[in-house]
C-alpha cells in the first residue's frame, strides 16, 4: 500500500460494501501473466459481485467464457487449499464445506472437491478453458464477500415472521437479491413450516437499488385484499430493514401503486410496518432466578433477587431448571421428574399432567404465543395450550438422546442439543403443522438438521447448551478438545461463528438467552458456584448477582 504521495478522488467507487467494509476491485489479466497469476485473479474476480461477472470471464478462454454460467450458485471450500499450478494444469484440491443454490440458501456439503480450471495458451496468453458449474470460493473469500440476510416468511397464522437465512453478495444489489428470494418463496428445509403472503408466479420486472426509498414493481401480484397489504408489507419490511442503506419502500403491481398499511397509496412504507409481526418485541427483559429455593426477580443494579409474590417465591423448591412466560406473568418449574406450573405473582402452583412414564425433564420453555412446552431426554415432547397438554410427535428427535432445546421466538424451529450417532451435536427442526381440525391446531416436529459448528477446521461436538441470540442466531456453550468450554455465536448454518468467552472458569453446564431485533442479545451464564455473569462485548463480562440455582428470561 502506498504511504505517500498524492490523494485522488473518485466518483464511482467499485461495487459498494457496507459501512466500514473493503471492496475488492478485480483487475484483468495483465500481458505475459503467468498461469499463477491468472488462476489467483480469476479466484479474486469470483469472490466479487458484478453484472455477468464481466472481470471474471477476461481471466478465461473465448469458448469458455461464453459457457460459463456463474449463476449456478458457489461451492465453498475450506481454507488454506489454494489452487495451484502443478505441471502446467491449475488444480484445486479442498474439503468442500457447503454450497449456496441459485437463491442464496446455504447448505451444508461435506466432501472433497476436485478440479481441474484447464489452463491454456491463447493469442499468447494463459487462460482458463474449464471454469467451474457456478462460481468456487474458499471460506474466507465467502464470509467476505457475501453477507447473512434474512428473507422473511409467516408462521401458518399470518401473524409472526419466521426468517430464513440466505447469503448474498455484498455490494449494491443486495436488496434486489434479497427481494428475489423472498418471492421464489422459502427454502426447501423451511418450506413445510411456514407460508407466504406473495401468491405464486409474482416476479420482480425491474432491478432495485439498495438506497434511500426503493421502488419495489411487481407483476402478478392480482388484487389485493387490506389484510394480505399488511402481510406482504410486512415480510418486505421485516426483510428490507435489515439493510441501513434502505429507508422505506414502494410497491407498485403492473404499474399501479399498491395501497400498503403506515402510507397513503404511492408513498413511502416504513420500516416500523413489522413491528408488530416480530415476535421478539413481545418479549420482556426481566430476568428470573432461583436463590435458596424461593423464585425471585434479578435486580441487577443491586446485585440481588427480589423475591415474587406468588407461592413460587413464598414456598421453598427444589428447582432443576425454570421457564417463565413471555409477558413474565407465569412460570414453569421441573422438579425431579414433575413439572409444576403456577403464576409469578399470585397464589396457585399445580403439577401439569404428563403422559405415564415421561421422566428426565429438561428445561422448558413458553413460546410468545403463550404455549408451554415439555421435552424429556428420550425425545418425548408435550405442548401445554391453556389447559390442554398435548403429546406432540417428534420423529425428527426420537433416534437421539436429547441435551437440551430452545424454541425460536417465531414458534416454527427448534435449536436442539443432542447425542448424534455418538457425538454431542447442535441440530434444527422443525414444527410442522399436521393437517386436520384440531384445536389447538396439531403439530409434529421433523426434519432434523445438523448445525456443522466447526473451529479452526475442527468439528465441535462437546455441544452442552444453545440459547436465541435472535431470530436467526444462536449463541453455544461448547467444549473440544481445542476449545475448552467456550461461548460462541454463530448463524444457523455456522457459516459465521466467533467466540464470545472462555467459560473454563465458571464450571458451568447451561447458558440462558433472550434474543433481540437488531442490538446485542441479553446473554448469561450461571456459574457452578451460583454467580451470574452477563456478556457484556468482546469477552467481557459483567457480574450480576450471586448464590442463585436456576435462571432464565421470559419466553
Amino acid at each position: 500500500l502506498p504511504t505517500s504521495g498524492p490523494v485522488r478522488t473518485q466518483s464511482r467507487r467499485p461495487q459498494a460494501q457496507g459501512p466500514g467494509e473493503a471492496a475488492i476491485a478485480p483487475n484483468p489479466p495483465p500481458q505475459g501473466a503467468s498461469p499463477d497469476l491468472v488462476l489467483q485473479g480469476f479466484m479474486l474476480a469470483m469472490a466479487t459481485y458484478q453484472p455477468g461477472y464481466q472481470a471474471a470471464r477476461q481471466f478465461l478462454t473465448e469458448a469458455a467464457r461464453a459457457g460459463w454460467d456463474p449463476g449456478g450458485g458457489v461451492h465453498v471450500y475450506a481454507d488454506g487449499h489454494d489452487p495451484r499450478v502443478v505441471g502446467g494444469q491449475g488444480v484445486v484440491e479442498a474439503p468442500l464445506v457447503g454450497r449456496l443454490d441459485p437463491y442464496g440458501a446455504y447448505h451444508a456439503s461435506p466432501g472433497v472437491l476436485r478440479h481441474d480450471f484447464g489452463l491454456v495458451r491463447e493469442g499468447g496468453e494463459w487462460r482458463i478453458s474449464n471454469p467451474p458449474p457456478g462460481l468456487l470460493l474458499s471460506r474466507y473469500l465467502f464470509t467476505t464477500g457475501y453477507t447473512h440476510t434474512d428473507v422473511v416468511f409467516l408462521d401458518d397464522s399470518l401473524t409472526v415472521l419466521v426468517p430464513d437465512t440466505r447469503y448474498l453478495p455484498r455490494g449494491n444489489r443486495v436488496a434486489d437479491a434479497a427481494i428475489r428470494a423472498l418471492l421464489a418463496g422459502p427454502s426447501d428445509w423451511l418450506r413445510p413450516a411456514v407460508v407466504s403472503a406473495f401468491p405464486e408466479g409474482v416476479r420482480l420486472v425491474q432491478p432495485v437499488v439498495s438506497q434511500g426509498t426503493i421502488t419495489i414493481a411487481l407483476d402478478g401480484l392480482g388484487e389485493v385484499s387490506p389484510q394480505r397489504a399488511t402481510q406482504i408489507a410486512a415480510q418486505l419490511a421485516g426483510t428490507l430493514r435489515q439493510l441501513p442503506e434502505v429507508t422505506g419502500f414502494v410497491v407498485t403491481s403492473a404499474g399501479v401503486p399498491l395501497a400498503l398499511p403506515g402510507a397513503p397509496t404511492g408513498e413511502a412504507v416504513p420500516m416500523s410496518v413489522a413491528d408488530r409481526f416480530d415476535p421478539v418485541t413481545r418479549l420482556t427483559s426481566q430476568l428470573f432466578g432461583f436463590a435458596e429455593g424461593r423464585l425471585g426477580r434479578v435486580d441487577a443494579a443491586a446485585g440481588t433477587l427480589r423475591t415474587v409474590d406468588g407461592d413460587l417465591g413464598v414456598q421453598q423448591w427444589d428447582p432443576a431448571s425454570l421457564a417463565v412466560s413471555s409477558d413474565g406473568a407465569e412460570a414453569a418449574v421441573v422438579q425431579g421428574d414433575v413439572l409444576l406450573r403456577g403464576p409469578v405473582d399470585t397464589a396457585g402452583v399445580a403439577p401439569v399432567p404428563l403422559p405415564p412414564g415421561m421422566t428426565g425433564l429438561l428445561r422448558p420453555q413458553f413460546t410468545t404465543g403463550g404455549a408451554l412446552w415439555c421435552v424429556s431426554a428420550a425425545g418425548r415432547v408435550v405442548r401445554v395450550v391453556g389447559g390442554t397438554v398435548t403429546e406432540v410427535p417428534a420423529p425428527a428427535l426420537s433416534p437421539y438422546r436429547v441435551v437440551a432445546f430452545r424454541i425460536a421466538p417465531d414458534g416454527q424451529r427448534l435449536a436442539v442439543v443432542a447425542d448424534v450417532d455418538g457425538r454431542r451435536r447442535v441440530g434444527l427442526v422443525r414444527v410442522e403443522r399436521v393437517a386436520g381440525d384440531a384445536t389447538p391446531p396439531a403439530v409434529q416436529l421433523t426434519g432434523w438438521r445438523t448445525i456443522p459448528l466447526t473451529r479452526d477446521g475442527t468439528l465441535v461436538d462437546g455441544i452442552l447448551d444453545v440459547g436465541w441470540t435472535s431470530s436467526s442466531t444462536l449463541a453455544v456453550l461448547a467444549s473440544s478438545g481445542q476449545v475448552e468450554r467456550s461461548v460462541l455465536e454463530l448463524d444457523m448454518d455456522a457459516v459465521l461463528v466467533r467466540e464470545i468467552a472462555h467459560a473454563e472458569r465458571w464450571g458451568t453446564s447451561r447458558i440462558v438467552t433472550s434474543p433481540r431485533t437488531g442490538a446485542s442479545a441479553r446473554t448469561v451464564v450461571l456459574a457452578q458456584d451460583g454467580t451470574l455473569w452477563q456478556y457484556v462485548d468482546a469477552f467481557r463480562w459483567a457480574r450480576l448477582a450471586d448464590g442463585l440455582s436456576v435462571v432464565a428470561y421470559p419466553g
